[in-house]
């Protein structure tokens, strides 16, 4: 008598099999899935942990150049003083009111004539003024920043120090060069005045560097 080809066991050994397989395919392809999603997991940090660094890198970036634009803004903006350093300078040279002094910038200087006549409308309450801003000739070369000259030592030195306090830079008390004579030069319209304690002469702006 033939035996069958198929049993109840060889059905039973087969689907066991079957079983066993599949059971270990099943761990072979959640292991992958668990190694491929580590590696990807660790790409994907890497991927934004160069984002971060990218991302830095340009914020530092553009804070530097707004840092060097702001310096060079500060280089190239015009000299001005607001309402409250006007105030501030005034009050500083309350003790010397009375006194003449002569405010003198140079001709075709637009920015320092614009200055000095802040400078000479907020002291015009305090001394009276000897008004020769936009008219001063660089006979000798043009002064930088403010020099301050005067008889009256006590009173070049105040003003001195009460624009340095308002931030200024390049106001001295040295005397500037002595312009040359010249003798075909055109005749004023008008003499300085001889009597005054201290003269400002606020000269082009410094080369900040």
């Amino acid at each position: 008598m033939r035996r069958p080809l198929m049993t109840v066991d060889n059905v039973y050994d087969f689907f066991t099999w079957l079983g066993v397989i599949s059971l270990a395919v099943g761990v072979v392809c959640a292991c992958a899935i668990a190694i491929t999603g580590n590696i990807r997991d660790a790409k994907l940090r890497r991927d934004l942990a160069s984002q971060v660094t990218a991302t830095a890198q340009a914020r530092e970036a553009t804070e530097s150049i707004r840092f060097e634009n702001l310096k060079l803004e500060a280089k190239i903006q015009p000299r001005r003083l607001s309402k409250d350093q006007l105030s501030a300078l005034a009050n500083a040279l309350e003790q010397f009111k009375g006194h003449k002094i002569r405010i003198e910038s140079y001709a075709l200087d637009a920015e320092g004539e614009v200055f000095a006549g802040q400078i000479r409308d907020g002291l015009k309450s305090i001394f009276t003024v000897d008004n020769w801003v936009g008219l001063e000739d660089a006979d000798n070369g043009f002064v930088q920043g403010i020099s301050i000259t005067g008889d009256n030592s006590a009173l070049v030195a105040a003003l001195a120090e009460a624009l340095k306090k308002q931030g200024l830079v390049g106001v001295t008390t040295s005397p500037p060069p002595p312009p040359r004579v010249v003798t075909l030069a055109a005749s004023r319209s008008r003499e300085k005045a001889k009597d005054v304690a201290a003269v400002i002469l606020v000269g082009i702006k410094p080369i900040e560097q």
